[in-house]
């Protein structure tokens, strides 16, 4: 079997480097955390990340077998779509730091339930060194249980609304996120560019991790500060006649949906919700766009766009003036013939739906 072979070869690597390892899953932000470490470590060594979300049985593994002798840290994304795949993906990883973003609906169909997904999760907790650190997310339900899980790491917690180890309040302006964090080791503040609630949660999971790993403040700071944001993912565009796109076309789940509406929902002007709909979600396919629809509703979405039948639920359980289609061509089309100078436009929908080409489009027509 060439792809256990490959992961065979790529623990045998890892266990001859002198790098820190650090090991990032969850349901969201897994990508964006890992891209604030991998900032954050460049600020004091040599550093290999994961690229783009190669975090499968053979992502995992290239990027390890990527890392040069001399790197000072590995920052590994572990991603997966059906039961069994964190615990393999873990056990070749063997992390030093290890950190569960959120857990939520993603991928059901192939793992179960929100429980089950859980339980996948939580298999990166027994996978790392006993000399190493678990980083948890106070604010997620099932922290409590994480922690209980821990035999021989040590224990580092963040969030937003419980005590915690690195703990943070914000403040948001349009120029970004004025985040002030308190830390073991101290008091930072660092501005974050990239908006959202869900991004300065995103923040102290990256300062928690760097503080495991004994990267001092100023290194912390400098990198968070780097940090611009991922193309795709709630990136907020300045578009003609003071039009603001927000695109977060890259991928789709409840969790990520409700945060990118969220960030919508803070925005002048009339709101534009374009929806593709959300993949993998099994039997509660149905009740979860349902829920999408009636959330866009109560955040005063405006407009709302869906296309394809998966989002058809959506469509319905929203009250306001809204549109549907199966070409994505009528969709880009009627979408430039509507929106209005002031405009704020959500693009989001799961990969399968492409939703990155109305993006495009709006970037490109409305030059």
């Amino acid at each position: 079997d060439t792809v256990v072979s490959l992961g065979n070869i790529a623990k045998i690597y890892r266990n001859r480097l002198a790098a820190k390892v650090v090991g990032i899953t969850g349901s969201n932000g897994k990508t964006t955390v890992k891209e604030m470490v991998a900032s954050i470590c460049r600020e004091t060594g040599a550093v290999t990340a994961t690229l783009s979300n190669n975090n499968n049985k053979v992502g995992v593994p290239l990027t390890l077998l990527s890392a040069a002798e001399a790197d000072d840290f590995i920052v590994v994304e572990l991603g997966t779509s059906e039961q069994g795949e964190i615990a393999y993906l873990s056990n070749i990883v063997e992390p030093d730091v290890s950190i569960i973003t959120t857990i939520s609906e993603s991928h059901l169909t192939g793992i179960g339930s929100r429980n089950d997904v859980y339980h996948e999760k939580s298999a990166i907790i027994p996978a790392t060194r006993k000399t190493g650190c678990v980083v948890i997310n106070n604010d997620g339900e099932y922290a409590a249980q994480l922690a209980d899980m821990v035999n021989g790491p040590s224990v580092l917690t963040y969030g937003l609304q419980s005590d915690a180890d690195v703990k943070g309040r914000y403040r948001s302006h349009d120029e970004g996120t004025q985040v002030t964090a308190q830390t073991p080791v101290g008091e930072l503040s660092y501005r974050l560019s990239v908006p959202g609630r869900h991004n300065v949660s995103n923040s102290l999971a990256a300062v928690a991790v760097s503080c495991a790993l004994g990267i001092d403040q100023e290194h912390i700071v400098m990198g968070l500060q780097k940090f611009a944001g991922i193309k795709g993912r709630l990136q907020v565009k300045k578009l003609p006649a003071m039009i603001n796109l927000i695109d977060d076309s890259y991928n789709a789940n409840p969790a990520s949906t409700i945060a990118a509406l969220d960030v919508l929902s803070t925005r002048t002007g009339r709101k534009i919700f374009v929806f593709g709909g959300m993949a993998e979600l099994g039997g509660q396919e149905a009740d979860l766009h349902r829920m999408i629809g009636s959330l866009a509703d109560k955040n005063k979405v405006d407009v709302l766009f869906t296309y394809k039948d998966t989002s058809l639920p959506a469509f319905e359980s929203f009250a306001g003036e809204k549109y549907h289609f199966d070409s994505i061509d009528k969709l880009k089309q009627s979408l430039a013939e509507l929106i209005k100078p002031g405009d704020s436009v959500l693009v989001k929908g799961s990969r399968r739906f492409q939703l990155d080409q109305v993006s495009r489009y709006l970037e490109e027509e409305l030059v």
